[in-house]
């Protein structure tokens, strides 16, 4: 009884900080949204937004790791796929923006292009389970 008393504060306790973990990972995705149309209108360089990827962005979703890390759902709860999914993609976009970066004519490329290859496959997969697992909860309401 006490283990199931104990889960459920776990649970309570976790709502404040899925919701933060959530609202902080939509920022941070804007965050991007907002570089890159700032890229394209020239109001950014490529070396702005690799300093800017690695000094603000990579961090910020470090934080949107650790706080949705940190969120205990009951066992069923249907955001769980959600949750799973926002902390992968978390993760890979943090460590993209921290992956050391050469200068090659005048723009920042990736130390290891392999690697982020990798990472940008993975979070096309991880982007499309996002899709589904909202799409699925919006079903579900």
């Amino acid at each position: 009884m006490a283990r199931f008393e104990s889960n459920c504060a776990r649970v309570y306790a976790s709502q404040p900080l899925l919701e933060q973990g959530f609202k902080r990972f939509d920022a941070a995705i804007q965050a991007i949204q907002n570089d890159q149309a700032d890229l394209k209108a020239g109001k950014l360089s490529e070396r702005d937004i690799d300093a800017r990827g690695r000094s603000v962005l990579a961090p910020e979703f470090r934080r949107v790791v650790e706080e949705l890390s940190q969120v205990t759902l009951r066992p069923g709860d249907p955001r769980a796929p959600l949750l799973r999914d926002a902390k992968r993609m978390s993760e890979l976009i943090a460590e993209s923006f921290d992956m050391a970066s050469v200068e090659v004519a005048g723009e920042s490329r990736p130390a290891d292009p392999a690697r982020l290859a990798r990472i940008e496959a993975e979070l096309a997969e991880v982007s499309e389970h996002l899709k589904a697992d909202l799409a699925g909860l919006k079903r579900k309401r």
